[in-house]
């Protein structure tokens, strides 16, 4: 994990995580929203955000954890809370 200004950036499974759980406590958010949800964290996101936010969420939405409403806008999918709780302890050991 590398970082800018100071701030991790996420990729990969934390990035994928990260996503999921804002879109699990905000509701339906717009690719822009998220980035920005993580950035209040205290993360940063990779270059050409759209594109890591789309692939990251694409992965997700194969799992069924997050749907895809319509261009560029995700909202939650299932997931059981097992799953829930392990993704939570992943970012909350990031911080």
């Amino acid at each position: 994990m590398k970082s800018v200004d100071d701030h991790p950036v996420l990729t990969g499974l934390e990035l994928r995580y990260a996503l999921t759980l804002h879109l699990f406590e905000d509701g339906p958010r717009t690719i822009g929203q998220l980035v920005t949800a993580v950035e209040s964290d205290g993360f940063a996101v990779a270059r050409r955000q759209s594109k890591a936010v789309s692939d990251a969420l694409r992965w997700e939405i194969g799992r069924r954890r997050v749907i895809r409403l319509d261009r560029g806008v995700y909202g939650p999918g299932t997931m059981p809370r097992q799953t829930a709780s392990r993704m939570r302890a992943r970012i909350r050991s990031l911080r």
